[in-house]
């Protein structure tokens, strides 16, 4: 919160900004026009600044104050393996603030925009953040909204889950199939009839997991073979398990 006095004309702003920059150099900045005091958000690297009242006509700075940004502190507290698609909890210390993010990630990463699934911070703490449906390697990052810098990360594997699905293996065209599945019922996840060739998220009757161990599914109209597929769409889309039908 910076109080400030000056003509408040059109343009103008307070930046903040290295020590001795020329008067259109900044890192951060806000309008005059925002308020008394006027909030500022810092530069995110520590070190020594100065905020400038700077004359929006013309770019000329009135007045300099000195300014020293520390360090912050994170931290990420989680497990160290979590079920594919699962909700993990995380504890998160650093800034707070509204635009920063945890995400998960894969090895190879770049920046803090590259992700496979995300949650703000300011949605909690701990936060429920969603796991990839891809077992595999992975890393929880803390990411400063500000400037999509990853700020701490660490290691998380997240390992398959033990899907089934049982039917008969040939069913009369048009009719309601019971079909008995395991998984872990997310949101959303279904059951459905599609042909072999189908994309991830083509299906033609479903039914959602949701609705019970034992599921009714309508097979197609049309006579063949057919895959009955177990689908989550969590994070991203799987197909979690398949078996071969046949429509008669």
């Amino acid at each position: 919160q910076v109080t400030w006095t000056g003509p408040d004309g059109d343009g103008d702003y307070l930046a903040a900004g290295p020590i001795g920059a020329n008067d259109a150099s900044y890192l951060t900045y806000e309008y005059t026009a925002k308020g008394n005091p006027l909030p500022l958000r810092l530069p995110v690297e520590p070190g020594a600044y100065e905020i400038r009242y700077v004359l929006g006509d013309g770019i000329q700075t009135l007045a300099r104050l000195p300014i020293t940004v520390t360090e912050r502190g994170f931290g990420l507290t989680a497990p160290d393996s979590a079920a594919a698609g699962s909700l993990v909890q995380v504890e998160w210390s650093g800034g707070g603030f509204d635009e920063d993010f945890l995400t998960v990630a894969r090895l190879d990463a770049g920046d803090g925009n590259d992700y496979v699934t995300y949650a703000y911070v300011r949605d909690g703490n701990p936060i429920g953040l969603r796991m990839p449906l891809e077992p595999g390697q992975y890393q929880l990052r803390y990411v400063v909204g500000q400037d999509s810098s990853v700020a701490i990360s660490r290691p998380i594997t997240v390992t398959d889950l033990s899907v089934t699905l049982e039917a008969p293996d040939r069913v009369t065209a048009g009719s309601i199939v019971a079909v008995a599945h395991t998984g872990p019922a997310y949101d959303g996840d279904y059951v459905t009839f599609v042909t072999p060739d189908a994309g991830v998220l083509d299906y033609l009757g479903y039914a959602y997991t949701s609705d019970g161990a034992t599921v009714q599914v309508q097979a197609p109209d049309t006579h063949g073979t057919y895959e009955l597929r177990y689908v989550s769409t969590v994070a991203g889309a799987r197909i979690l398990a398949r078996r071969a039908v046949v429509v008669e």
